[in-house]
């Protein structure tokens, strides 16, 4: 494989990691509203069902808000993790390009 072709190739590697970490980024507060939203309809539909559990209305929105936050900051903590995975990912390839052009110059 020549260097050119090697180059190329790491650079549309690395876009497209980048555009991924975009499109991640950009899904995060649509997720979240989603699963709000979720929450309520779950709520909505399964309250009669289940309010005998909790015994009174407050108990049972203080624990379905707990585990809705619980949720979201799950989501949160591994969306997070996956885009710094990804940025080292960036950094290794922007490395290995740099080492590459370098030896040309």
């Amino acid at each position: 494989m020549s260097e050119a072709a090697k180059i190329v190739e790491l650079q549309s590697r690395q876009k497209r990691l980048e555009n991924s970490n975009k499109r991640r980024r950009k899904k995060i507060p649509l997720t979240i509203i989603g699963i709000v939203l979720g929450v309520l309809v779950i709520v909505f539909l399964f309250e009669e069902k289940v309010y005998h559990l909790f015994g009174t209305s407050t108990n049972m929105v203080l624990i379905i808000r707990i585990i809705s936050i619980l949720i979201i900051a799950i989501y949160l903590v591994f969306s997070f993790l996956k885009i710094r995975r990804t940025n080292t990912k960036i950094k290794e390839i922007s490395n290995q390009l740099y080492n590459i052009l370098k030896l040309n110059a």
